[in-house]
């Protein structure tokens, strides 16, 4: 044994009666005191009292809770609890938590209830916003959990009478689609039903994106840091969502694969699991939904499955004689922020009360979420034809993205239209098209002509090198081929194994 660790040991039980005596004393003060429950992971929480209608919510393992014991013992006893004392406590604390305690959800910054949403203030006093289909008040005892991490910054006391399009004036959205669809990504981060939108506002140096997407960001969700830098793995993704409601990035130069996937787990409600620290088999388990901001100066988002759930909008340059410095922006911002908080809180509680009557007579990508923007839209004074019109522009712009970003695009649309003026009627091994101008290929032949039908530069390209790899890519912009007339499907039989290419209806 250490002999350091022995000594530590035997100092930390020779404590005297006097001392065991207060401890236990304080221990159950601090029961009393504390509502104590843990969440669906198991973690433990104490409602701890602040004062006149005023507690806190803090992790018993967290510094806070700590930091609480130690104030309130020193008012108890005025003297210092060792730190034997106060482990002692939460140590207790964490096991009544767990097996006495209720389990109740903890959330971070927004709360949803059957007939209320909560946005918390992140104040000194615990106060939140209650939304209702009535109307929306600041209530110091909501009846929701919510949890305080590093770096979240406090909201401002909401005022009435604002309006939403002081804070347009503040923004370099040109067309008034983008403004639509920048507010209709603002309304779904006030929610946590349905998934989430991920914004992505890119343009030239000059163009205000960093700067609108602080605006947007702070409007809901301040933290100190703000729009951070790129993440590099999964890991910092999940970091970055366990502390911040709205998770965003700026100036990003590209996005990988994995960071693509992971992002679209996010905007859905991502899985995270990583060992557990001195165990060779638990695993804890994170589960976050949250709203994404990205911005850029180039288009990075150029993966289906993200540009699907994108809402893409491209800034202008500023001509100079029109800019405005930063700081000026920033403090008209800050002093219209109060009244602008408070204008969208009246938008949100529109929405709960319009929702229950909203029908879609069809049901597009992210139904819940566009049935939550038409439900806003009678607060902002928005038809519903002008709401579909800019996701329509929206969806054909991403659309075009898709296509634009594949190898694949351009060859298989040559090659249809070399079918339809006959290139391959007739044959009947080969490439070759039937009497209703359906085109056959044989999955390798393909391959090797859609090889042979781009750049030298781009033969080497990863999508052309394996059947799989070139399937891949298929399936992955199908959908967005099928929006502009060309349907390319899989054609297997007994004989071979290949591709239909036609045309049809766009969709």
């Amino acid at each position: 044994m250490n002999h350091d660790d022995s000594a530590q040991g035997t100092a930390e039980q020779e404590a005297t009666p006097q001392e065991i005596t207060r401890a236990a004393q304080f221990a159950e003060e601090t029961r009393k005191a504390t509502v104590l429950f843990h969440d669906p992971d198991d973690l433990g929480y104490a409602v701890c009292p602040l004062g006149e209608r005023t507690s806190a919510n803090y992790a018993i393992t967290s510094t806070a809770f700590e930091r609480w014991l130690v104030s309130r013992y020193l008012d108890l006893y005025k003297v210092v609890p060792s730190e034997a004392e106060v482990r002692r406590v939460v140590r207790l604390c964490d096991a009544l938590a767990l097996h006495q305690g209720p389990r109740k959800q903890v959330h971070l910054r927004i709360a949803e209830t059957p007939r209320a949403i909560y946005l918390d203030l992140c104040d000194k006093r615990w106060r939140a916003v209650k939304i209702e289909a009535t109307g929306w008040r600041v209530v110091t005892l909501p009846r929701v959990h919510f949890r305080r991490a590093q770096g979240m910054l406090p909201l401002p006391v909401p005022r009435r009478g604002g309006d939403l399009t002081d804070l347009r004036r503040l923004l370099n959205f040109t067309q008034p689609h983008e403004w639509t669809l920048a507010m209709s990504w603002e309304f779904a981060t006030v929610q946590n039903h349905a998934s989430f939108p991920v914004l992505c506002l890119h343009g030239e140096p000059g163009s205000g994106k960093t700067t609108a997407g602080l605006m947007l960001r702070n409007l809901v969700d301040p933290n100190t840091a703000q729009l951070a830098a790129p993440p590099t793995t999964t890991r910092d993704v999940m970091i970055r969502a366990h502390n911040a409601w709205i998770v965003g990035w700026d100036n990003l130069s590209e996005i990988s694969v994995k960071l693509s996937d992971t992002i679209c787990r996010l905007a859905t409600g991502a899985g995270f699991a990583k060992r557990r620290l001195y165990t060779d088999t638990d695993e804890t388990v994170f589960t976050y939904r949250r709203p994404v901001l990205l911005t850029s100066i180039t288009d990075v988002a150029t993966r289906g499955d993200l540009l699907d759930r994108a809402i893409m909008l491209h800034l202008a340059t500023i001509p100079k004689e029109q800019r405005r410095s930063e700081s000026e922006l920033l403090d008209q911002y800050r002093t219209l922020r109060p009244a602008l908080l408070g204008a969208m809180l009246t938008v949100i509680a529109g929405a709960l009360r319009d929702l229950p009557d909203i029908r879609l007579d069809e049901l597009p990508r992210m139904a819940d979420y566009f049935r939550w923007v038409i439900a806003a839209a009678r607060s902002m004074g928005w038809t519903r034809e002008a709401v579909t019109d800019a996701e329509t522009k929206n969806r054909a712009e991403i659309n075009a993205m898709a296509l634009e970003a594949s190898i694949l695009t351009s060859p298989l649309v040559t090659l249809l239209e070399q079918a339809e003026r006959g290139a391959y009627k007739g044959q009947t091994r080969g490439l070759r098209t039937d009497n209703q101008g359906v085109l056959f290929c044989p999955a390798t032949l393909l391959r090797d002509t859609l090889r042979k039908m781009v750049d030298e530069a781009d033969r080497s390209h990863k999508v052309l090198k394996s059947l799989r790899a070139m399937h891949d890519e298929i399936v992955r912009i199908q959908g967005n081929l099928r929006k502009i007339g060309v349907i390319v499907e899989r054609n297997r039989t007994s004989k071979e194994r290949g591709y239909r290419i036609r045309r049809g209806r766009s969709a």
